[in-house]
């Protein structure tokens, strides 16, 4: 029994190993909106570009911008630090420009020489990101870009001893154990970074003791052939960090982006301890529905930093004493839901698959966010006026597709009432007779054809 219990232990620390020294099998797929061009002279109200703006994460501030992801307004005046970022074949720098409206007119576009433009291209709002089924968004780094004080950040509050142990901490079981056993609720774990990256990664996160034994057993066998950055750097990429609706936003570099607008490189110590805090409970600590929570574990964490040398006691007391500067939720303006799934089709039937890859797979779509959402709006409110007037019609059911026809470009793709994945597909797999609203094509078909003259 022992003999077949070992065998077993081996194979699966042997899958375990080859599995970590792999990237995930697939890299999450971005669906971008058609990208908001602006043009000189055209009319587009500024309050539609400022929910834009925010819907992609992009901070007011106070006086000019200075990074990336910023902007600042003024009577009829937008300053905008637009960042860099990268489309499926082209990739667009970070540039800074003032926009000058004359009513709902854009009149002038000046970039951060002080030049005329006619054209500012706006990074697009993204849809949403998908893996498979999963809806999640992750964007994977290097380890050497991470910034060391996020490192330190990470390992202070969730395993000091990270370096110095075999996979599994001794020390740390028995100090969670006695944290529990005092405060009678479960104040800490006692889980490794090596522990919990075999948790996402290998055995799951179904709470028993034998999943517990299994996921020990395996960061002991793993830590002898996977280096400690290699699962550092897996875990930094990888670990759960929040919900952008429908989105799991996995990893250091997304949650960066999330909850405040920046690149990981470009996060300030407070915000490095924010994120840090969050892995242990990214609902609990969520800085949007529990900003006082939020602060104090962040001010936990800068604590812990200072305690363990990492940080000195006047770093700790500036970081501690600043507050909670989030980005607005970067929520799609629309669930987008049933248009992750038509995306997901149409690349499916194209042959195309995600494959093994550090950055997001992109994909732009010539979707239209305010478009779309005004065709959710639209069905919504459509479908409660007749359930309204023929309560027994209720509940109703419709779908929306909308054209440009000077190119066929789809511009909104409405497949339900609510949005969300996995559901039926009304506008892609609904089968419906077309009735009168056909005749015009056969009649312009027949006309142009020389049939009638």
């Amino acid at each position: 029994m022992l003999l077949w219990a070992a065998l077993a232990l081996a194979a699966a620390g042997q899958r375990a190993v080859e599995g970590l020294s792999r990237d995930l099998p697939g890299a999450p797929v971005r669906v971008l909106a058609a990208p908001r061009i602006l043009r000189r002279g055209e009319v587009i109200p500024r309050e539609r570009l400022l929910r834009e703006l925010r819907a992609v994460g992009y901070r007011q501030v106070a006086g000019t911008p200075r990074q990336p992801g910023e902007y600042a307004t003024a009577e009829g005046w937008l300053a905008l630090y637009r960042r860099a970022w990268a489309g499926a074949h082209t990739r667009h720098p970070a540039v800074f420009a003032r926009l000058r409206w004359l009513g709902e007119r854009l009149v002038e576009i000046r970039d951060g020489t002080g030049r005329n433009r006619s054209v500012l291209i706006c990074e697009p709002v993204e849809l949403g990101a998908f893996r498979g089924p999963l809806s999640q968004a992750r964007t994977q780094v290097a380890l050497d870009a991470f910034p060391p004080r996020l490192v330190d950040a990470v390992l202070a509050a969730e395993d000091a001893r990270f370096l110095d142990h075999a996979g599994v901490d001794p020390r740390g079981i028995i100090r969670a154990a006695w944290v529990d056993l005092v405060r009678r609720r479960g104040a800490q774990g006692g889980s490794t970074i090596t522990q919990q990256v075999i948790k996402n990664r290998v055995v799951g996160s179904a709470h028993s003791l034998t999943r517990k034994m299994k996921e020990a057993l395996l960061a002991l066998w793993v830590e002898r052939s996977v280096s400690k950055e290699r699962l550092l750097e897996i875990y930094l990429n990888e670990v759960y960090l929040g919900q952008r609706g429908p989105v799991s936003v996995l990893g250091m570099p997304a949650a960066a982006r999330f909850y405040f607008g920046k690149q990981v490189g470009d996060l300030d110590l407070d915000e490095m301890a924010l994120l840090a805090g969050l892995i242990a409970s990214p609902g609990r600590y969520d800085p949007r529905r529990h900003p006082e929570r939020a602060l104090l574990r962040r001010n936990w964490v800068l604590g812990r930093m200072a305690s363990l040398d990492l940080i000195d006691r006047a770093e700790q007391a500036a970081a501690s004493e600043r507050p909670l500067t989030l980005a607005p939720p970067a929520e799609a303006l629309d669930p987008a839901g049933d248009l992750l799934d038509a995306v997901a089709v149409e690349v499916a039937r194209r042959g195309w698959e995600p494959v093994p890859s550090r950055q997001p797979a992109v994909i732009e779509t010539t979707v239209e966010v305010d478009v779309q959402a005004a065709a959710r709006r639209a069905l919504t409110a459509t479908l409660a006026d007749l359930e309204r007037a023929r309560p027994s019609l209720a509940p109703l059911e419709g779908a929306v597709v909308v054209l440009r026809p000077a190119t066929g470009a789809i511009v909104a793709l409405v497949g339900g009432r609510r949005g969300q994945r996995g559901g039926f597909h009304r506008a892609l797999s609904a089968r419906r007779p077309p009735g009168s609203a056909f005749k015009p094509f056969v009649a312009l078909a027949a006309f142009a054809s020389g049939e009638f003259s």
